[in-house]
């Protein structure tokens, strides 16, 4: 009964600790983050051109507009200016479907792949990288008749 009473007793300090150590590293990092931002110098982008149009469709969400596409966690994107044909993300796969979700959807949508002009990540994170297994890794894939290198 002792034994009992010190966990009852000792657990509750120790989470404790544990979470105002958690919350100063967090402090911490934020400060830091926000030295680091001060001290960055932005410089301008300068002309980028211009559009007569823009369309984003968006091709892999959570939810799907049409029962004949496919949806999932992840996300992807097909942005269209005038000329431009821009993959953003690529969504994540976790089931390992071929085709994935993507490839699927692209074809519902009479997408062809080779019209896409270049593929932008966002971020390294699993539902917008195409999983796990690209995320920790480098690879190679064949993309409109080139061979892309990611580094992810």
């Amino acid at each position: 009964m002792r034994l009992i009473t010190r966990f009852l007793i000792v657990f509750p300090i120790l989470a404790l600790l544990l979470v105002g150590l958690l919350e100063v590293r967090q402090k911490l990092g934020n400060r830091k983050a926000d030295r680091l931002f001060d001290q960055s110098q932005v410089k301008p982008l300068g002309d980028i051109g211009s559009t007569g149009s823009l369309r984003i469709l968006p091709l892999i969400e959570f939810h799907s507009a049409s029962p004949e596409l496919m949806a999932e966690v992840g996300v992807s994107y097909l942005v269209e200016t005038d000329d431009t044909r821009i993959l953003y993300d690529v969504g994540h796969n976790p089931d390992g479907r071929d085709p994935s979700p993507l490839e699927h959807n692209l074809e519902k949508l009479g997408i062809d792949l080779a019209s896409i002009d270049m593929v932008f990540i966002s971020h390294n994170h699993l539902d917008h990288v195409g999983g796990f297994h690209w995320q920790r890794n480098f690879y190679q894939i064949w993309f409109t008749g080139i061979y892309l290198k990611l580094f992810l």
